[in-house]
């Protein structure tokens, strides 16, 4: 099928195009609301400023395709394979992508407020700069992740896999992070006022200059976590791990340190 073919048949109502082949298809800034394309083969399509919303694209095949500032406020994509993918600027609020295959997309600027992102594939991708507020990412794999500027407040992340992810000053106060995987991930500067980090695994991360004002660290991982500069002002730490920890110029004032490992110097501060 082509593009003359499918917006005829659009136009005259039908809707459901599932399992059709549009491979490399060019469907820029074209009205497609709530079209059902569930398994169909849309890989290296130019879907630029589309209105998507609403559409049914389960389990389709989008791999390598172009859909810079489309609108899909709605959509359901889970299962979708997303590989490569650019979705830059794109209306995602709400989407569906549970499950999708989302492995080094590029969702720069991108709105993914509320979407659901549980069990998602994103290793590599980029989210730099994207509105996630109360995102569900519970699950998701996103290792060598981009996420630097994200707004993560109250997102929902438990057991996603963050490790050695770029997440320099994102916003993630309030944000659920228990039993996240953020071993080796870069969150200088990062604010995570109030965030739940339960039992996280923190080894080697890098936290610099980072607030944790009245976080819940307990039982978390932070050995050999860089902590220069820190705010821990009222944190709970108990039973956390800060063996071989760098601690210069950390603030604990008020924290709870009950059962924790702590470093040489600060047993002897």
């Amino acid at each position: 099928m082509d593009a003359n073919e499918l917006l005829t048949s659009y136009q005259e109502g039908e809707r459901n195009f599932n399992k059709v082949n549009l491979n490399g298809i060019k469907l820029r800034k074209v009205d497609l609301y709530r079209i059902s394309l569930e398994s169909a083969d849309l890989s290296r399509a130019d879907l630029s400023q589309t209105d998507l919303r609403g559409a049914n694209l389960r389990n389709a095949d989008l791999s390598y395709s172009i859909m810079n500032r489309c609108s899909l406020s709605g959509a359901d994509l889970s299962g979708a394979n997303l590989t490569e993918v650019e979705l830059r600027e794109a209306d995602l609020y709400r989407v569906n992508f549970s499950k999708a295959n989302m492995k080094d997309a590029d969702l720069y600027e991108a709105d993914l407020r509320e979407a659901n992102l549980q069990n998602a594939m994103m290793e590599g991708v980029c989210l730099r700069e994207t509105d996630m507020r109360s995102v569900d990412l519970r699950q998701a794999k996103l290792n060598l992740a981009d996420l630097r500027e994200a707004n993560l407040v109250g997102a929902k992340m438990t057991g996603a896999d963050l490790s050695q992810a770029n997440l320099i000053e994102i916003s993630a106060s309030e944000a659920d992070l228990s039993a996240v995987n953020l071993e080796g991930a870069n969150l200088i500067e990062a604010s995570l006022i109030g965030a739940n980090l339960s039992q996280a695994n923190l080894k080697e991360a890098n936290l610099d200059g980072a607030n944790l004002f009245g976080a819940n660290l307990k039982n978390a991982d932070l050995s050999r976590s860089q902590l220069k500069m820190t705010d821990m002002t009222q944190a709970n730490l108990a039973g956390a791990n800060l063996k071989e920890a760098n601690i210069w110029g950390a603030y604990f004032t008020g924290a709870n340190l009950d059962g924790a490992s702590i470093p040489e110097n600060m047993k002897n501060s």
